[in-house]
């Protein structure tokens, strides 16, 4: 994503860190701050103004699923727009610091000084608060620094690319090195709870704890990676909003792209593999098939309906004989009779979002379908699953085509299936064809309502493949697998959760649900009335 270069209006010292030195008065002392009650309310506060406001509302967006994990209402609000006050309104509140600079009114900086409710800063701007200007001098703010025991040192661009919490290192992307500094003064008032680590071992501050104050040294929703820090963030929660969840470490297993074209033996053959471990599984079912251009049958296009393939009606049942509950995975899970933008045929393309393809193998995130409205989408997904109902079986969620479709779209599945097992897209503004911004979410629990209105289950590890893409990615082997599952163990409530095709070698499946169980993950069978 493209930021605007960050003026540098401090001096740069040995290490990259840009610290300000100055006299101040000595530091009062507080007593810490008791463990905060277990939150009902929750205000999460975005930047919005500037030509990347529209940044501030994507993040505000994956901030409220996060905290929608929990059992609490989610208020989001511009940080514009913030009155004196409002902060002692929540049981709990959040600032993204999204843009550099951001005009922050008075009234919030000074309530951050004076509420004893938790508030979390991440990102930017918090030397809005954690400093004075007089006289165009800088000088460490006092008061900031008695009540939350801690000082603010500005940037440091050294690079840390990785995070150390609970034991365990997890990833920071280098695309942006940058974190703000916090220097911790009084340890009776604050602590680190993870740190940043450079190459050398170094270590610096990532979440601090202080009082009441929680601050995160850059915006966690930016570059996350399976493994990365963004989990540290995400099991933070649980203490900053006071849960009382008992730890526990779930997984579960997805097979994917199962069509009336995919082998009955293969399918089988995952059931019995999966039965035998006594591990439930879901089944991410496409009911109809097609190859417009034939690709694959010789130039003549070829479709198949469910209904009309026995040998895989009764696969599939037996799938569901051992264990196995059914997604629906699209209609088609392809576009008509365009390259979207392979080869038109179903599992390869995009079905809700329109998706080119350059000379130079890139992908191009295009925007909406022609005529994407909210009755062709519900009339698309109420056919797909008039398919599975009329061969006899009951969808149990959904699990969108390549996790990609517009926000109108999001919205109308939300309407017909509640639970949907696909990472979400969130976006800046879905009704611009010209402005599709977006992010897509990787949560690493259970969302109990998104932005769009539905439970969301995790899908946290990506899919096993033993091939990769050459000068893009490399294979993902269940080794791999292991390394995901080994930094979602962070979070006290994390899931290790991923897919798999039935297409592959059924040792690579049978060797990571092993792994999975060998660390520890108890495999749980999903459904709306047990999450």
């Amino acid at each position: 994503m493209t930021y605007d270069k960050v003026q540098r209006w401090v001096h740069s010292l040995p290490g990259s860190i840009c610290i300000l030195f100055l006299l101040f008065g000595a530091s009062g002392m507080l007593p810490q701050s008791a463990q905060a009650a277990q939150a009902k309310s929750v205000l999460v506060l975005y930047d919005s103004s500037g030509t990347w406001g529209k940044n501030g509302w994507i993040y505000a967006q994956e901030m409220a699923n996060l905290v929608r994990h929990f059992d609490v209402t989610v208020t989001t609000q511009t940080i514009e727009s913030y009155a004196a006050g409002t902060l002692n309104k929540y049981d709990a509140s959040f600032y993204v610091g999204a843009l550099y600079d951001n005009p922050i009114p008075t009234a919030f900086l000074q309530d951050v000084l004076t509420t004893t409710k938790p508030i979390c800063w991440m990102g930017y701007n918090l030397w809005k608060v954690a400093w004075t200007f007089t006289n165009g001098a800088v000088y460490l703010n006092p008061a900031f620094e008695q009540k939350f025991g801690v000082q603010y040192w500005g940037f440091d661009t050294s690079g840390y690319p990785q995070v150390s919490y609970k034991g365990v290192l997890l990833g920071k992307d280098q695309i942006d090195p940058t974190i703000n500094y916090m220097y911790v003064t009084n340890t009776t008032l604050a602590s680190v709870k993870a740190y940043c680590v450079n190459a050398s071992g170094v270590q610096a501050p990532y979440i601090t704890k202080a009082g009441n104050f929680w601050h995160v040294a850059d915006n966690p929703f930016t570059y996350v990676g399976a493994t990365d820090r963004y989990l540290a963030f995400a099991d933070v929660l649980f203490d900053i909003l006071g849960s009382t969840q008992v730890e526990q470490h779930r997984a579960l297993v997805r097979i994917e792209d199962v069509s009336p074209v995919t082998d009955p033996d293969s399918m089988k053959a995952v059931a019995d593999a999966l039965y035998l471990r006594g591990i439930p599984f879901v089944v991410s079912v496409i009911p109809v098939y097609t190859d417009p251009f034939g690709t694959w049958n010789n130039g003549v296009s070829e479709t198949y309906n469910m209904k009309n393939v026995p040998e895989f009606l009764d696969a599939l049942q037996y799938m569901v004989d051992h264990g196995g509950k059914l997604l629906l995975h699209g209609y088609t899970h392809q576009y008509d009779t365009t390259l979207n933008p392979f080869t038109g045929i179903t599992g390869d393309d995009f079905e809700f979002y329109r998706v080119t393809q350059s000379s130079d193998g890139l992908i191009h995130y295009a925007g909406s379908l022609p005529g994407d409205t909210t009755k062709w989408v519900t009339d698309r997904v109420n056919k797909a699953k008039k398919a599975m109902t009329n061969c006899g079986f009951t969808p149990l969620g959904w699990n969108t085509p390549h996790y990609t479709a517009s926000g109108l779209d999001y919205k109308a599945i939300a309407s017909i299936f509640k639970l949907d097992f696909c990472r979400g897209l969130y976006f800046a503004d879905d009704t611009d064809p010209t402005n599709m911004y977006f992010l897509q979410q990787m949560a690493p629990y259970v969302i109990r309502k998104d932005t769009y209105g539905v439970k969301r289950i995790p899908e946290t590890m990506g899919y096993i493949d033993p091939w990769g893409v050459t000068g893009l990615y490399p294979p993902t082997l269940p080794q791999d697998m292991l390394t995901r599952a080994n930094a979602n163990w962070v979070v006290r409530d994390g899931w290790a959760s991923f897919f798999y095709h039935p297409y592959l070698d059924i040792s690579y499946l049978t060797q990571t649900v092993d792994l999975l169980k060998q660390r520890g993950y108890t495999f749980v069978s999903v459904d709306s009335s047990t999450l």
